[in-house]
This record gives structure tokens, sequence and C-alpha cells, in this order.
């Protein structure tokens, strides 16, 4: 990636960068390193963010690496195979000091705006496992699944789910629907940050002072 997400060629790596800032709800600083990795072999493109602390976190319990998330498209066949992406594969989780600070918002929105720029493809579920919203004792944590849900519909899915809602997943959906949110750039859980215009340029996001 150079200038724009337009600008990604076929076979090609690219590489972007760019500088976060974030104030936590405790108004300690947090400066960020963002990488964006893609690749293309023809058949299948893959885009790659990676989060990491600029130095070594003064926070010895935060590690250095606090994000690593992917999505990926395949191309329509010669053949005539459809194409498809998936926007929520692989691991999505965030060191627990960084939920609610809005992070995870925008790196799905950078992976979301990336998918839903190329050709309208069906998209991949969201599988929803009970295990990721259970506490130590095995017991669903409310907190935990209410976050979950509000956090992948606000990119456009919705879900069939088991009664306690605990499992399930998404119902069929296609990138041209995504939706790619606003993002609020002081949150109600105190959390602040600032973001380079280059990155909203190059993804065409929207933000809320």
């Amino acid at each position: 990636m150079t200038n724009s997400i337009h600008d990604i060629h076929e076979g090609m790596v690219n590489v972007a960068e760019y500088a976060l800032q974030f104030l936590d709800d405790q108004n300690r600083e947090h400066e960020l390193h963002l990488s964006l990795l893609h690749r293309d072999d023809g058949e299948d493109a893959f885009l790659t963010v990676l989060v990491k602390y600029t130095k070594p976190t003064r926070y010895s319990h935060v590690p250095d690496l606090v994000a690593e998330w992917q999505a990926s498209r395949r191309h329509a066949s010669r053949y005539g195979q459809a194409g498809a992406a998936d926007v929520g594969g692989g691991d999505r989780r965030l060191p627990a000091e960084w939920r609610g600070s809005g992070l995870g918002t925008l790196l799905q929105s950078l992976l979301t705006a990336w998918v839903k720029d190329g050709e309208p493809v069906r998209l991949a579920e969201i599988i929803f496992a009970s295990g990721d919203v259970c506490d130590s004792d095995k017991k669903i944590d409310a907190i935990a699944l209410a976050r979950r849900q509000r956090f992948w519909e606000k990119f456009g899915f919705d879900f069939e789910l088991s009664v306690d809602g605990s499992f399930g997943m998404s119902r069929e959906k296609f990138s041209d629907t995504l939706t790619v949110p606003e993002l609020k750039l002081a949150n109600d859980r105190g959390w602040k940050m600032k973001l380079p215009d280059r990155l909203i340029g190059d993804f065409g996001l929207s933000v809320i002072a």
C-alpha cells in the first residue's frame, strides 16, 4: 500500500506505516506504530494490520505487539468460480488493557474498507464460540457477550444465535453491504485517539471528534 487502498497492485507486496497516539482512561499516553502489509499472488490477496508500541512499553504487563489482524480476498477464477472474502477470520483479540479503547474498531474498519473496496463477493461467516465469552469459571460473561455482538453489528453483520447468544454464526452477507462505522476520537470509556490525516484519507474513514 502506498498512498491509497486503490494503489495495491496484483502480485506486489506493499507496506504503509502510520503513527497512532492514544490517551487512556487514566490519562496515560500510548504511542503506537501501525503497519499495513499486503500480498496478492493472483488468486488470493491478504491485508495484515500490525500494531506495536513505538518503544518498549512502560507497562510491563502489556505486550509490545498489541494486535495482528488479517483479512483476505479470493479472486474470481477464469473458470467461473466466484470470488470470496473473509473479513473476520483468525485472531481478533486485544490485550485486556486495550479493550474498549477504540483500537479494535479502527483496525477492523481498515480491513473492512479494504474488502469492501473490491468487487462484491460473498463473505465467510463470522463464527461465535461460547468459549470466547466465558469467564474463568466457564460462565457466560454478559458484558463480553454484549460487546462481541455490538462490535460485529456495527460492521453490518447480523446473526443466527443460540438461545443464550453465546454461539452461532452470521447470516449470508456480501462485501458491498458491509458498513464502515464512524470512528469516535473520544469515547464514553474515557479513551482518546489521534489519527494521522493520511490514514483517514487513504481509507476514506469518517471520524467524530
